[in-house]
């Protein structure tokens, strides 16, 4: 999202210049010099604690909520409906399964899905994929192949260690560029330059 961190670095900018100039000299009378300017200074002041006030918020929720991707089921029935035992029929729209209408469940998660949720639609044989993985399934493979890319450039970038070199430093940097919410920030930014 580097527009916005961008638009909103401006934006936050600007406010701040309108507040800075209230700090002004004062004139002959005591008052601000340009007391024109009284309520733009009031509204950047609001609008800089409702921006200030959502990114904290913002940032409280990602940290109480990191981001996760759902395991990888091993051994399942192929043949299980999302009415069996164990089945997770949890779509993404929270209906759940309600008995009626096409569902189809993750080829890596086992998650089902209602067809109409991810927008595949049955009309013919050929509607429906022989292999399909949800998005979180997908983001997930491609966070890991991101990974590995990174994990092989720092390798290159070092004497061959896998952490790009043997002080403290270096490991930390590795474990920082390899999180999965750091690998994600990248594949978006990866995405949007695209």
């Amino acid at each position: 999202w580097p527009c916005t961190t961008l638009c909103l670095s401006m934006l936050l900018s600007l406010l701040c210049n309108v507040l800075r100039r209230g700090l002004a000299p004062k004139g002959k009378e005591g008052k601000p010099a340009d007391s024109k300017e009284m309520p733009a200074r009031f509204c950047a002041t609001d609008i800089l604690g409702q921006v200030l006030a959502v990114l904290a918020h913002e940032r409280s929720v990602n940290r109480d909520f990191p981001l996760t991707f759902p395991p990888v089921r091993e051994g399942v029935d192929e043949a299980a409906q999302p009415t069996d035992a164990g089945e997770d029929a949890s779509c993404i729209c929270g209906e759940g399964h309600k008995g009626e209408g096409f569902m189809l469940d993750c080829d890596k998660c086992h998650r089902w899905f209602h067809g109409a949720c991810v927008g595949i639609y049955p009309t013919s044989e050929h509607s429906v994929p022989e292999e399909w993985f949800c998005d979180s399934c997908q983001l997930s493979t491609a966070v890991a192949e991101q990974r590995q890319r990174i994990t092989r450039l720092l390798a290159l970038r070092g004497d061959g260690d896998s952490n790009g070199g043997d002080d403290e430093n270096s490991k930390e940097i590795y474990e920082m560029l390899t999180s999965e919410t750091e690998v994600t920030k990248q594949l978006l930014i990866n995405h949007l330059h695209a």
